[in-house]
């Protein structure tokens, strides 16, 4: 008689088949694994009572060893097999199911990480379940396999193909190593450092990969109001630097109505931070409001008080302030010029007495 055993259809995944040879004189087949569908027996019978079997056990990855373990003592124990070969054989089949199970993991990590620049920041990563990856290669980088931002292999950091943008900058931090916890740690963070990265963890029998999303934000400097000379019609223009990420302005007037704008341009400065530039034409209204904002919910605003800083608000104000200037400026030649002659009058004067 020789007995077969496979998993059942019902478990999915890759699957570790172990396979067990052993003498018996009879077989004993467990009616309630059959039964519930667990595992799937065929017997086939053979002439005499004494015939060597093949066992052949199929457990899917994710079948817990307490599991595995029940399957081991109802597939080996038989009442014909002698005692010592029954725990002799349950002993490494066990061993065998235990180490199978235990080198397959989920490398798993947080799905974003917000920092802010110029920070220092944890990118977590761990295996599921917990064990010990000292002996592990763990590797991160982005966005190619090499250069990589840091690697750890043979049990000691190796940082002869990093990426240069991230030297003397990262480390990894392994107090809880043995526990399958390694989360990177990056140092002063950059605007370039924003981007997804990728935990690369690899053993022996197994490896895995989990992604991690780092946005660097920065608030950006407060939004300047200025009346735009360059046109000759009254417009205003509005700009603020140094966001992240991309920002958006909204120009608002007195009552909180927005104001479009004629013109809105968003660009990159050197350290790869946003600036934003926008004009309007000036609305009939005694003041109006920049605000500048992004995704993070950061903002900064500026409001200019048109009428009060004594700025053109329109052509008409334009011409009355050129009415008053110039009768004013004409009275002051004429009394310069009237005390310039009575000066020289004066010196004539004294010029005929000492004669």
């Amino acid at each position: 008689m020789s007995l077969s055993m496979t998993a059942s259809p019902a478990f999915s995944g890759k699957r570790s088949f172990i396979t067990v040879l052993s003498v018996g004189r009879q077989e004993t087949l467990v009616s309630s694994l059959v039964e519930s569908g667990t595992v799937r027996a065929d017997r086939k019978l053979r002439k005499g009572n004494k015939v060597p079997f093949g066992l052949r056990l199929g457990i899917a990855g994710a079948l817990e060893t307490e599991l595995a373990r029940l399957v081991c003592l109802l597939v080996i124990m038989g009442p014909a097999i002698p005692k010592i070969v029954r725990f002799f054989g349950l002993f490494i089949l066990c061993s065998m199911l235990e180490g199978s199970l235990s080198v397959r993991f989920t490398v798993s990590s947080t799905t974003s990480v917000v920092a802010a620049l110029g920070s220092d920041v944890l990118l977590p990563c761990h295996l599921i379940p917990e064990m010990n990856a000292e002996k592990m290669e763990i590797r991160w980088f982005k966005p190619t396999y090499q250069p990589y931002v840091h690697l750890y292999i043979n049990g000691k950091d190796d940082y002869t193909a990093q990426m240069p943008q991230f030297a003397n900058r990262t480390e990894l931090l392994k107090d809880n190593i043995t526990r399958g916890i390694f989360p990177l740690k990056i140092r002063n963070v950059t605007a370039q450092d924003s981007g997804e990265y990728y935990c690369f963890v690899e053993s022996t029998e197994h490896h895995g990969k989990a992604t991690v999303q780092l946005q660097v934000t920065a608030v950006g400097s407060l939004p300047v109001i200025s009346p735009n000379t360059y046109t000759s019609n009254d417009t205003a223009f509005c700009v603020s630097c140094g966001w992240l990420p991309e920002p958006s302005l909204i120009w608002t007037d007195t009552q909180g109505i927005r104001v479009i704008s004629s013109m809105e341009n968003v660009y990159k400065d050197k350290k790869s931070l946003y600036c934003i530039f926008s004009i309007i034409s000036l609305p009939d209204s005694s003041n109006i409001t920049c605000t500048v904002s992004n995704s993070i919910s950061q903002m900064n605003q500026s409001c200019w008080r048109i009428r009060e800083t004594g700025l053109p608000v329109t052509c008409r104000d334009l011409y009355s302030r050129y009415i008053v200037f110039w009768p004013c400026l004409a009275a002051l030649i004429v009394c310069i010029g009237c005390l310039c002659h009575q000066s020289k009058e004066l010196r004539n004067k004294n010029e005929e007495i000492m004669n």
